[in-house]
């Protein structure tokens, strides 16, 4: 009597002939591609930051697969991307799907991977570090308004909110608002000085103002004689050809030396 016993891949044939003979056969059985796993299954990630993922493709009795492709994909790029290694990068807050799609001739299989892109952790808080002031420098003319700026910035030079105050050193030549507004008040020059606090820190910067007077007499007009202004050289007048930022000096001299003219008019 001969009896077949299958067992999977191994077959087992008994039979009796004056005795029990056993024959073992190992019978070869095709491998298919079953199913494939992602390795890590899940990962959380900073922006900025890249982890490597892995496809396993398995086959019927889960064993490894061989001689299969494997391409990559995200459902969702703009918070993580993958490439065709399946290195994950990430880029902007939230959760992804990573799917590894493997295929062996008409056979594709899917697995997936969750991806959680988090923000990158700060080794240090940001603190006030500098201020800038803009302009550096400016050049204004009497009575003339000029805004200032005043930018605080922490260590990693991004803004910081800050309390600002404004001070000039020569308050006779300008002036300056709560607000960085200046004021020009005479011919000279002023240090503006903007002070950020922020708890017991407290940086400065500052910009340098150049006040220019206005020209008196204007460029135009030559001399003086008597009250009134006359165009042209005047004869006897050594301060008639005087022009320019420089015709308020002499103006000045002029009206102390003629003093005595005053309430006359000469219409030469």
């Amino acid at each position: 009597m001969k009896k077949i016993i299958s067992l999977g891949l191994l077959t087992v044939i008994a039979a009796t002939a004056g005795g029990t003979v056993f024959e073992a056969r190992a019978l070869a059985a095709e491998s298919v591609l079953s199913s494939v796993s992602i390795t890590p299954a899940s990962a959380s990630i900073a922006t900025g930051a890249s982890t490597q993922l892995t496809a396993w493709p398995k086959d019927q009795l889960n064993g490894a697969f061989s001689g299969a492709t494997t391409t990559w994909s995200s459902s969702n790029p703009s918070v993580a991307f993958v490439n065709t290694g399946g290195l994950v990068t990430g880029v902007a807050l939230g959760t992804t799907t990573i799917t590894a799609s493997t295929a062996s001739g008409t056979t594709t299989v899917n697995g997936t991977a969750l991806i959680t892109v988090i923000a990158p952790p700060q080794t240090q808080a940001p603190f006030l570090s500098s201020l800038l002031v803009f302009p550096r420098s400016a050049k204004v003319k009497l009575g003339e308004l000029r805004q200032l700026i005043a930018l605080p910035l922490d260590q990693f030079g991004v803004y910081f909110p800050a309390a600002i105050s404004w001070t000039s050193a020569s308050t006779s030549v300008a002036t300056v608002s709560s607000n960085g507004l200046v004021t020009g008040l005479a011919k000279g020059k002023a240090l503006i000085t903007a002070s950020a606090l922020s708890g017991t820190t407290t940086v400065s910067g500052t910009a340098l103002i150049k006040v220019k007077a206005t020209s008196t007499p204007d460029s135009n007009i030559s001399c003086y004689n008597g009250h009134r202004w006359h165009n042209g050289k005047h004869k006897g007048d050594k301060f008639c050809s005087v022009k320019g930022d420089k015709g308020e000096k002499w103006w000045k001299k002029f009206m102390q030396k003629n003093d005595k003219h005053d309430g006359e008019d000469d219409d030469d």
